[in-house]
């Protein structure tokens, strides 16, 4: 059976959660979560990860990530899609694990702009002006 190797990065919210579910089928190797901004601010997000973590793939490793896009201000959240804390407001009960992996889920390109691992090879093609090449 092929494993298919994942690292979700994602603003956990409703939507996600069913996401994550899904990540349990035995042909994904779940690596790690990976918060960021979205729906919620990043704080919400970095909070959400855990819990869901704890309901549908313990041990696997939570990473707090970018709390912006790379060139412009984050958009506001938008309660009114998935609500308040991105669950649907529903109460969230404190995790058992709520430990956050230590190690950056984004990095910081030679011009200060955060950049996700995905983005680091894209990050060296910016020119001075911050323009992408």
């Amino acid at each position: 059976m092929t494993n298919h190797k994942v690292i979700y990065d994602t603003d956990p919210g409703v939507d996600d959660a069913i996401a994550l579910m899904q990540a349990l089928h035995p042909e994904i190797e779940l690596l790690g979560v990976t918060s960021m901004f979205g729906n919620a601010t990043i704080e919400t997000t970095t909070a959400n990860a855990p819990y869901l973590r704890s309901r549908f793939a313990p041990g696997v490793p939570v990473a707090r990530g970018a709390a912006a896009p790379l060139h412009r201000v984050p958009p506001a959240p938008v309660g009114w899609i998935h609500g308040d804390n991105g669950l649907g407001n529903i109460e969230l009960s404190e995790p058992a694990d709520t430990m956050l992996d230590a190690r950056l889920a984004h990095l910081h390109d030679r011009y200060g702009s955060r950049t996700s691992r995905g983005d680091a090879d894209r990050s060296r093609s910016v020119d001075e002006s911050g323009a992408r090449a």
